[in-house]
């Protein structure tokens, strides 16, 4: 069996599984999403809150985060790039006195001055889509961790694949799948890691014919497993092995 053919089982029999196990076809409407989603000509603004959506949920659960982003909105103005990027020192203080808000400086410091730089690099790029346009994922990774705040390796993968970027957010779940699999040499956060990664999905998007997006969203949910969205997960911290419809290939079965 070649690579190519033993990608496209992989995938085809992990997404299979995914959809037998999911709850009320979410799987199913979450990958139509996933598959139409697309950065291109899309505003300042859009990118701005897509950036504050990952840095106030970095490290934290979802719900967490989902209580406060009525709060978020509003103190950001609907996620007005250009009004959050004149904010000053007294506006940062505003928020951090506000009881409604999320009270995180760094991570409130860090949407301010990220704003500042969206504006900054959609007026040299004439839109901040356009800069995305021009560069590779790998020039695009260095470029937005040497520009932004509050973005290493994982944001910055993680925003670029929420805005529609053709990539693969290296969140513990897909890592840990892929490393199971065989398909990236260890489980641990490097930049070495991080590449394998990129190359793993593009080559099972090239093969499957379906975009990065839906490789992330499909290898998320069969190792996260969140149970709203699916009634188990397949390759969770301990591992459903004889669900598992690819355990031929795992490393670490039992």
């Amino acid at each position: 069996m070649s690579e190519r053919q033993r990608l496209k089982q992989i995938f085809t029999s992990i997404y299979s599984k995914v959809r037998s196990i999911q709850n009320n076809n979410y799987f199913d409407k979450a990958v139509e999403r996933e598959a139409s989603k697309t950065y291109i000509g899309a505003s300042d603004n859009f990118f701005f809150q897509q950036l504050c959506d990952v840095i106030f949920q970095s490290g934290v659960r979802g719900a967490v985060w989902l209580k406060y982003e009525p709060e978020i909105r509003k103190e950001f103005v609907n996620y007005n790039v250009r009004k959050v990027a004149r904010y000053t020192k007294k506006d940062i203080e505003r928020m951090l006195h506000n009881a409604k808000m999320f009270k995180n400086r760094r991570k409130i410091e860090a949407c301010v001055f990220n704003a500042k730089q969206i504006v900054k690099i959609s007026k040299e790029y004439n839109g901040f889509s356009h800069f995305l346009e021009c560069h590779e994922i790998g020039d695009l990774i260095e470029k937005l961790k040497g520009n932004f705040k509050f973005l290493g390796y994982t944001n910055a993968y993680a925003w670029l694949r929420y805005v529609g970027v053709g990539c693969l957010k290296p969140d513990v779940n897909v890592v840990r799948v892929l490393f199971r699999l065989g398909l990236i040499n260890n489980d641990k956060r490097t930049p070495e890691t991080y590449k394998q990664i990129q190359e793993i999905g593009k080559a099972m998007s090239e093969t499957n014919g379906v975009k990065m997006a839906v490789i992330d969203y499909t290898l998320y949910m069969f190792g996260a497993g969140e149970k709203q969205f699916v009634k188990y997960a397949v390759c969770g911290k301990v591992p459903k092995c004889n669900e598992c419809p690819v355990k031929e290939y795992c490393i670490t079965k039992e």
